[in-house]
């Protein structure tokens, strides 16, 4: 049995139905994208609605790859110092 939900949105004049597994991620979704065209749209005026959505395409993608990277720095930092601190309270313990 799916629990897939469908809704429908509008981008740049497009109505289009995307799904996923729960509606209100597919309502986040849709409205960061909208913010990201508006925000590509008002810096760029007038670029047409092809080049709009690739150059948001690319903003999403700057933001995720910057993102990703600041994700794996964390984690690395923080098994970094869950070593240290495991060290530490075994040496405590001996």
């Amino acid at each position: 049995m799916s629990n897939e939900a469908t809704i429908q949105i509008e981008l740049l004049g497009q109505q289009l139905s995307i799904g996923g597994e729960e509606s209100g991620h597919l309502q986040e979704v849709a409205a960061y994208i909208q913010k990201k065209l508006q925000e590509v749209s008002e810096a760029t005026h007038n670029v047409g609605p092809t080049r709009t959505a690739l150059l948001t395409a690319i903003n999403i993608a700057s933001d995720y790859i910057k993102l990703a990277k600041e994700n794996r720095l964390l984690k690395e930092n923080i098994l970094k110092r869950s070593q240290n601190l495991k060290k530490l309270l075994d040496d405590i313990s001996r």
